[in-house]
């Protein structure tokens, strides 16, 4: 399962658990102690609508379909198929080169074992 950032984003072995970075601030980290109140806090970047988003059964629809439709293929990426490859309904989307670095997913495949302690 992957999401349109991953295009952008880099994997940080040597720090998976981000223990030594800082996450992207959120709406519930700026709202802290007004959360709950009739009137919370919002960050700044939330009232901007200019973010590709969609409802929740829309986004598990790509994982969904690839784990159940008998028309989904074996090794194929399905995402979102709107704006930007962030939204929108289920189609075949493309492989990105990234996601095709087998070194790279060798090694994210040894550290998962690792921490769960599978192999």
């Amino acid at each position: 399962m992957s999401g349109g950032v991953s295009n952008f984003g880099r994997i940080a072995f040597d720090d998976l658990r981000w223990e030594g970075r800082r996450y992207a601030v959120t709406n519930l980290q700026t709202a802290g102690a007004g959360l709950g109140s009739e009137t919370p806090k919002r960050a700044r970047f939330t009232s901007i609508d200019i973010l590709p988003k969609q409802q929740v059964e829309e986004g598990a629809e790509p994982l969904l379909y690839a784990a159940t439709s008998p028309e989904a293929t074996a090794g194929a990426y399905y995402g979102p198929g709107g704006r930007f490859g962030l939204v929108g309904p289920t189609i075949t989307a493309r492989i990105t080169r990234r996601a095709l670095n087998t070194e790279a997913n060798r090694r994210l495949w040894t550290e998962a074992d690792l921490t769960a302690a599978v192999a």
